[in-house]
């Protein structure tokens, strides 16, 4: 899902605008809403899941 929406983030941020995707398998989801929770908080971590479709931003 991430993959398919960037070029659509890029574009609209006026292409200054650079996304990485990391996969964090496992736990449900639970590794990767943890390792967003971690996150430095100056938004440039976001975190996306596709069940339930929730937003985790930090």
């Amino acid at each position: 899902m991430a993959r398919k929406l960037l070029p659509f983030d890029e574009k609209r941020l006026g292409g200054n605008a650079r996304f990485v995707v990391v996969n964090k398998p496992g736990a449900g989801g639970e590794i990767a809403v943890a390792a967003i929770a971690r996150a430095v908080p100056d938004a440039y971590a976001i975190g996306s899941s596709t069940s339930p479709a929730t937003t985790f931003c930090r």
